[in-house]
């Protein structure tokens, strides 16, 4: 009877991690198709990092 809040966790999680995992390997590869320089990707592929840093602090707040 508890374990909807379980499997719709456990769901979300599954279908997050397998966004990103079937995204990000990829996802360079675009934008050097779009002509972005090494600099250019480096960065945008770090916002991914830095926002699991900041993204739960600033969720906390709320």
């Amino acid at each position: 009877m508890h374990s909807l809040p379980y499997w719709r966790l456990s769901g979300f999680y599954f279908f997050h991690f397998a966004v990103l995992g079937a995204f990000v390997p990829y996802w360079s590869l675009y934008l050097q198709s779009l002509s972005f320089s090494a600099l250019q990707i480096g960065i945008l592929m770090s916002l991914l990092l830095v926002t699991r840093i900041f993204a739960p602090t600033a969720w906390g707040w709320l």
